[in-house]
């Protein structure tokens, strides 16, 4: 069926990104410093939770509101580091600013799918 096939698109979509994400974030995180099981275990949730929101958010824009996927992207990616920051500062995984180390993780993760996007 057609609602079917969406759905399996959307969710292709998901998974594709889930995974880059995971790929370039948790190696980083990593060069960053994140060495025990809780920061990694930490960054890893914090993505699941952060990455199909701001996935489906910006599909949407892109489907429902042409003009406006640029505002989007950074809303979303802004409100994704917010969120993460948060994250990692309840938990208490990072020793310096986990703000910072949101937004370096988020920052190489969005310049690495620009790129994949860009040349695959």
């Amino acid at each position: 069926s057609k609602a079917g096939s969406k759905m399996e698109w959307i969710y292709k979509i998901l998974l594709n990104n889930l995974l880059i994400v995971f790929i370039i974030e948790i190696p980083t995180a990593v060069v960053l410093g994140a060495r025990k099981p809780k920061q990694i275990i930490t960054v890893t949730l914090a993505n699941v939770i952060t990455n199909p929101v701001v996935v489906l958010f910006n599909l949407f824009v892109l489907l429902f509101a042409v003009g406006w996927s640029v505002p989007a992207i950074i809303l979303s990616e802004f409100l994704a580091v917010v969120a993460e920051g948060l994250i990692f500062s309840a938990f208490k995984v990072f020793k310096k600013n986990a703000f910072l180390v949101s937004l370096v993780l988020n920052s190489v993760s969005f310049l690495a799918g620009e790129f994949i996007e860009t040349f695959y």
